[in-house]
């Protein structure tokens, strides 16, 4: 392996390969056996919009499926507290109740949390997932002494914290896949190609194969393919894309342009400043 990157806000690894590295299902592998969930794993070879989708698609999945796990019997459980409390005690409510949390509270989405809780612990840092953890396992283990002394059950406040929180998580999977799709849209907006000079020609070629110094040929009516600095020419660019301004932007040589605005008039010739592009070698995102 060339190079690993971590992206704890977005949940991503990049893992970058030599050529004849392991693959998708052997990164999973190593991993889950690290003790990490993996949502999905995609490759960034052929499109790097469709790679992060996809790894979206299947955090926002796997948060889904959580919150349902926990949410039908916690709500069951609820069903079952109000008439027991108030009205009716409903024989075996105890056993109801810890046989309906403990898939809340122990598996799928309340192991997940208590396994992130243990790895922040013995890296002596304190994250949500602990708090989490703390204010759930306890209740639960508490309210089994119902069944050798009469108390209280605290169960039910067990189930209910993780559900809330797995719901918590789900939300946030909602609204940061929103983001990104919002981004994704906006840099849909940009050129797909470039008018390069070349060899003392002028040649067309995909934007990601642009390169710093790169000499671009912007002319009227098309939208620059990446930021930039003008070398020659001058024109009126329209910026309402970058900056919301709705008067056109006068650029001559010396000045910077940024990727995605559109020429109005002149011919220019912008020197590319700030671009992207691909790695030869294959990468993979967790």
């Amino acid at each position: 392996m060339e190079e690993i990157q971590t992206n704890i806000a977005n949940h991503h690894v990049s893992v970058t390969l030599d050529e004849g590295g392991p693959d998708g299902s052997a990164l999973k592998k190593a991993v889950e056996g690290a003790g990490y969930d993996v949502a999905a794993v995609s490759s960034q070879a052929e499109d790097d919009g469709e790679a992060e989708a996809a790894i979206e698609e299947g955090y926002l999945s796997q948060a889904r499926k959580r919150l349902w796990i926990a949410g039908v019997p916690t709500t069951l459980i609820m069903f079952l507290m109000v008439p027991h409390m108030f009205w009716q005690p409903i024989p075996g409510y105890l056993a109801i109740v810890a046989l309906l949390a403990f898939p809340v509270v122990f598996l799928h989405g309340g192991a997940a949390t208590h396994r992130s809780s243990w790895r922040s612990l013995k890296n002596g840092t304190f994250n949500m997932d602990v708090l989490i953890s703390m204010g759930s396992l306890p209740p639960y283990l508490i309210g089994l002494i119902g069944f050798v002394y009469p108390m209280t059950s605290f169960i039910e406040m067990a189930a209910t914290i993780m559900t809330f929180h797995l719901l918590g998580r789900y939300l946030e999977a909602v609204a940061k896949g929103r983001a990104s799709q919002a981004i994704r849209r906006l840099l849909t907006l940009g050129a797909k190609t470039a008018r390069v000079e070349r060899d003392g020609e002028e040649v067309e070629v995909p934007v990601k194969e642009l390169e710093p110094g790169d000499i671009m040929i912007v002319r009227p009516g098309d939208k620059l393919p990446t930021d930039g600095e003008v070398v020659d020419g001058e024109s009126h660019l329209d910026e309402a894309i970058a900056t919301g301004e709705s008067i056109p932007v006068y650029k001559g040589p010396g000045d910077s342009v940024i990727g995605a605005t559109i020429n109005k008039e002149g011919r220019l010739r912008v020197k590319a400043t700030r671009v992207g592009g691909i790695r030869s070698s294959p990468r993979w995102f967790a």
